[in-house]
């Protein structure tokens, strides 16, 4: 601009201007330049001016628009209108955009008409926010057109025509005066051009910063130099629980917990000043009162040598410690029962045995285990599982002091660990004795399971310990071997470690590690008890399984069967035997002296209540081909106590299938008579124990009687077992049994020597019927 005006100058006052001044054509033109170089002058001014309100506005929008967003209800037509209304702004501000502002114009209308019923203060501020807007709708209009007058070049053909016209004789001089003109415009130009890109680039550093400042997930704050806030961001609001009207003006030690003292604070700000920025964990107050940690850093912001702000920035601290604290407990404690694992009990057994040296008193170890928790697994399913273990955690910690631990291995077992006890051994195992009695007592009673009522029992080892010479590992070795007498002994007991229980365990882990070999090496046998009618006519028999042992012979089923029930191996051995039966069932429909028997299976609480029982029935009874009908399931009243729901349900099914029933062990139970409507059986099998003594013992007899008695009047049929003798077998007729088994008809034998005795009793009873 400087360049133009010396070049109107030299024009109007220099060697030339008087000859120029004579012609007033070229008079009229210098006038206009003079014109022109005021208009641009004006125009620049203004350019200078409208740029500076434009960026000021731009960089206020993004404050007023977060300022009127938090008053507009989210979600609504009139938020959506606010938002698209200032995107339209941002967006024709980095384009330069000459369309769409009548539209801007319009929506501004828009939202003060979806705005009427608003409050007052809301109003007001989108007036104001919406005079900025308009604001720089217009300057965006006006930029363009300033920036065209600005670099116009259109003043140079006038003076080029008055040079060529009438200073033909000064043409160089006249290329000159052109060039300088040139000249001027370009940088005229030029400085349009870097003035607008500035703008621009200023424009989208601002949008940026306030992008980042409003979605950063740190939390951000900028006070002052005395401290006092002046803009927070969402992320700020979202942890703390202060909106950024309640915090504007306000000093941050507003969110102090009290957890740190006035000395930290003074350090703190002595570092700051010192270096200009701070770091560290701290633990501030949220407005709902709950303290958390964060980790707060702080920065001063030094403008011509003095501190002008300071900018917090903090990350709350409360998912990352609570991770910790979920790390370490999943280290240290159990994940389901919240009691501490083998680990911290390992570490605990440590410490108290080094305490026993120290103080000379005793501690005791006592290892539980959950009778026949398996099979409320397998039965029930793990969900149920889960319940009870959470109880019994529950009831186990309420059942010992303050001080001493209880722990959970793993599965069902749990051990309890008792400290202080008497330097006395009697009384420590008195005072062992006692909470291993209120353990049983208190475990013993009903659980409630998902609204079911299930019952369940404890067997407790228990070990007495000084620290002298003693390891963890040797302690609970011996718990355990005292848990397993425990088990020996019927269960729901507390038995006390010896040197004994060390010898049995060590026969028991061999014996089930021989039981095992005896699956793998088929070593178990059927044997099968004839069972007649009263004709002697045989109906059917009771498969019976046996252990061929190549040492010891043949093992008693007393000796073994509990084993494999408490090792699980009862499930294969089970499926062993129902496979062998049907097999030897396929044998019998061959043949016309068998094809009718009847084959009796006893079968596991565990094995029935399985999910997948019924399937497996089905498959085998399918794979052989036999009569289902000649298939009798043998089930016991224990297999009752629990679960009666699940057990009908499951007999239906194998009922559909035309499998029979037979509830042995009849009257042993105590149950079962409350449910025996319900039950879908063919047969009751009266117990021997009632059969031995019925001779000579009116109460057998009476209970005998009531037996059949109930048998019949539900339409079932009644056998008994463990029939001796003629005279039992009589009585037993006369008061209307006549299925009989038992040693008086045949000892339980190998299949070969069975199929004889079948013969032989069938070829008596035809031989007797001729004779009469």
């Amino acid at each position: 601009m400087a360049d133009m005006r010396a070049v109107a100058a030299e024009l109007r006052h220099g060697s030339a201007a008087r000859d120029l001044r004579a012609d007033a054509k070229f008079d009229r033109q210098l006038q206009l330049l003079d014109q022109r170089l005021s208009d641009q002058a004006a125009a620049l001014e203004k350019f200078k001016s409208q740029n500076s309100v434009l960026k000021n506005s731009l960089i206020y929008l993004p404050f007023a628009r977060d300022d009127l967003l938090r008053d507009l209800p989210p979600g609504t037509e009139v938020h959506e209108q606010f938002d698209a209304l200032i995107e339209k702004v941002m967006l024709q501000s980095t384009r330069a955009a000459m369309d769409g502002h009548d539209a801007v114009a319009a929506d501004i209308t828009a939202l003060q008409r979806s705005l009427a019923g608003q409050p007052l203060r809301l109003r007001e501020k989108f007036d104001h926010l919406a005079r900025h807007i308009q604001m720089i709708d217009q300057f965006q209009q006006e930029t363009p057109m300033l920036v065209s007058r600005l670099t116009s070049g259109s003043e140079k053909g006038g003076l080029t025509e008055a040079y060529r016209d009438y200073f033909a004789r000064q043409q160089q001089r006249a290329t000159t005066y052109q060039l300088f003109l040139l000249a001027a415009t370009l940088l005229l130009l030029a400085y349009a051009i870097a003035a607008f890109i500035r703008l621009r680039g200023n424009t989208q550093k601002l949008q940026l910063a306030a992008s980042v400042f409003s979605h950063a997930t740190e939390c951000i704050s900028i006070t002052d130099s005395q401290g006092a806030i002046l803009d927070v961001n969402p992320a700020f609001t979202k942890v703390t629980g202060y909106s950024r009207a309640e915090v504007l003006g306000r000093n941050p030690r507003i969110l102090q917990s009290g957890r740190q003292d006035a000395e930290f604070y003074t350090r703190m700000w002595q570092t700051i000043r010192e270096s200009g920025q701070w770091q560290g964990e701290i633990y501030n107050r949220r407005k709902d009162g709950v303290v958390y940690p964060e980790w707060l850093s702080i920065t001063a912001v030094i403008q011509n040598g003095q501190v002008s702000h300071y900018i917090g920035s903090f990350t709350d601290l409360t998912q990352r410690k609570q991770s910790e604290v979920a790390i370490h407990n999943l280290a240290f404690y159990d994940p389901l029962t919240g009691l501490p694992n083998r680990r911290l009990l390992t570490d605990r057994c440590q410490q108290a045995l080094a305490s026993s040296v120290r103080t000379g008193k005793r501690g005791a170890l006592l290892f539980i285990d959950l009778d026949h928790f398996k099979t409320i697994n397998d039965t029930l399913g793990h969900s149920i599982g889960d319940l009870l273990l959470q109880q019994v955690a529950a009831r186990l910690s309420s059942c010992v002091r303050k001080g001493d631990t209880v722990a959970r291995l793993g599965g069902d077992e749990f051990v309890v660990m008792l400290e202080d006890l008497s330097e006395n051994t009697v009384t420590a195992a008195e005072q062992t004795e006692s909470v291993g009695e209120n353990i049983l007592a208190t475990l013993s009673l009903p659980y409630l399971l998902d609204s079911h009522e299930h019952r369940n029992t404890p067997s407790i080892g228990a070990t007495l310990f000084s620290g002298k010479q003693q390891s963890i590992g040797e302690l609970f070795k011996q718990a355990d071997i005292a848990m397993y007498q425990a088990k020996q002994a019927g269960r729901n007991t507390l038995r006390f470690f010896d040197q004994d229980m060390q010898n049995t365990l060590t026969k028991r882990i061999a014996f089930e590690a021989e039981l095992q070999k005896a699956l793998e090496n088929r070593q178990f046998q059927l044997y099968y008890q004839i069972q007649v009618d009263e004709f002697n006519c045989p109906i059917g028999a009771e498969a019976l399984i046996r252990w061929i042992h190549p040492e010891r012979g043949m093992v008693s089923p007393l000796e073994f069967i509990a084993v494999a029930e408490d090792t699980g191996l009862i499930l294969p051995i089970g499926h062993w035997v129902l496979e062998t039966a049907c097999a030897q069932l396929k044998v019998w429909q061959q043949t016309a002296a068998t094809r009718d028997l009847v084959l009796a299976v006893n079968v596991s609480a565990r094995q029935f209540l399985q999910e997948n029982f019924v399937a497996e029935v089905q498959v085998v009874i399918r794979h052989h081909a036999i009569e289902p009908s000649r298939l009798k399931l043998e089930l016991t009243e224990s297999m009752l106590l629990d679960n009666i729901e699940d057990t009908i349900a499951t007999m239906n099914e194998l009922k559909t299938l035309g499998v029979q029933f037979s509830l042995d062990d009849f009257g042993t139970g105590y149950s079962s008579l409350q449910y025996l409507k319900r039950l879908p059986l063919d047969q009751l099998k009266i117990d021997q124990s009632f059969v031995r003594d019925l001779v000579t013992d009116s109460s057998d007899r009476a209970i005998v009687r009531t037996i059949i008695a109930m048998a019949h009047s539900l339409n079932l049929t009644v056998i008994a077992e463990g029939v001796e003798t003629e005279e039992q077998r009589q009585l037993l007729r006369d008061n209307g049994c006549t299925h009989y088994q038992g040693y008086l008809f045949g000892k339980p034998l190998p299949i070969a020597q069975f199929e004889n005795l079948v013969h032989e009793t069938t070829r008596s009873v035809v031989e007797i019927a001729w004779q009469i």
